[in-house]
């Protein structure tokens, strides 16, 4: 035999060594997170609808390795309670198996993901049987106003915050249906701009935007939180976050709005910053009753609402407004609601 031949043989020969050793320390590795009763899945990443979410399900079969004891799978303990889970037995025999289905919920947010469930056994060789999910959950949609505090706006003030956007999409053909807008009084979204890279077979878009609040003239005035809402959609998909801010005017109204029954009258305070007349109070229904006093400052008002005797009032309740008339450049008039109980 050749040196050359002997060569080939050895390196065959330490090879098929290396390789058994191998082949033992894995099998020997999973045998003893076999009896332990170690299970582990991760499903990689999942993506979902933001306004459905999604389920992270799975169905372990779980094996009892012994000859001589029963694996008992009674009270599991759960390390969320947003885990569902079932299974084909309350116990495994001797060189049985069963299965064990185990779900969660995604939590609306990007995040990796790892649940367990728990089963004490009452065996002594393998105390405990544990079961493992992991996922990475991402929405389709998501839209991110961390930095967005609802501001309080003085008459034409304006206040911006930084407002991110993130949309998945199959194709690149999807792309120009990503939009993102605003709605509401007093908002607008500026300088809004698009980023796309292509990740897991997907085209991730993300949006940087200027979401602006303001205050601007308005000869009705509301004293409540103006609302609006952030909207993101994506090829049918769409996902919104709520916004809001409150104005404030040079001058007080308490309360805001009043509740009005048949029998107890209220009364509402006006405080300005300086002299403001009021011209006239007049209700949008003339069975409301309204009265006027005026300090002699004329700084502070209070107005006294009173249903009227024999009124025609035909609902059990009605939403009205009393209309207060200014002598104001800015401020015409203010619109307080009222909600009457009959």
């Amino acid at each position: 035999m050749t040196k050359k031949r002997i060569l080939v043989v050895v390196s065959v020969l330490f090879l098929f060594v290396l390789f058994s050793v191998l082949l033992l320390w894995l099998s020997g590795k999973l045998d003893a997170n076999y009896r332990k009763g170690f299970y582990s899945l991760d499903l990689g990443t999942i993506y979902y609808d933001p306004v459905l979410g999604a389920d992270v399900s799975h169905t372990f079969v779980v094996s009892n390795p012994f000859s001589d004891a029963i694996i008992k799978l009674d009270n599991p303990i759960k390390t969320c309670g947003c885990i569902v889970s079932s299974q084909s037995a309350g116990s495994i025999q001797p060189m049985k198996t069963a299965e064990i289905f185990m779900t969660f919920r995604t939590d609306l947010s990007s995040v990796r993901r790892s649940e367990m469930i728990f089963y004490k056994t009452g065996v002594e060789k393998m105390p405990v049987i544990q079961l493992e999910l992991k996922a990475d959950t991402i929405p389709l949609l998501d839209i991110d106003i961390s930095q967005y505090v609802p501001p309080r706006l003085k008459l034409s003030e304006r206040i911006t915050f930084p407002v991110k956007g993130i949309a998945y999409v199959d194709n690149k053909a999807d792309l120009d249906n990503v939009k993102m807008h605003v709605d509401g009084i007093g908002f607008a979204l500026d300088s809004v701009s698009h980023t796309v890279i292509k990740i897991d077979k997907k085209y991730k878009v993300m949006i940087e935007a200027v979401l602006s609040c303001s205050h601007e003239r308005s000869d009705v005035l509301s004293f409540a939180q103006n609302y609006g809402v952030i909207v993101l959609n994506a090829n049918g998909l769409k996902t919104e976050k709520d916004i809001h801010w409150t104005p404030i005017f040079p001058f007080q109204v308490t309360p805001t709005s009043v509740y009005l029954s048949q029998s107890v009258p209220k009364q509402i305070a006006l405080e300005f910053d300086n002299e403001t007349r009021i011209k006239t109070v007049i209700p949008e229904y003339d069975f409301l009753q309204v009265h006027l006093e005026s300090a002699r400052d004329g700084k502070n008002h209070i107005i006294t609402l009173q249903l009227k005797e024999n009124n025609q009032m035909r609902d059990e309740a009605v939403i009205t407004n009393v209309i207060v008339h200014l002598d104001h450049d800015i401020f015409p008039h203010i619109r307080i609601p009222v909600f009457v109980l009959k």
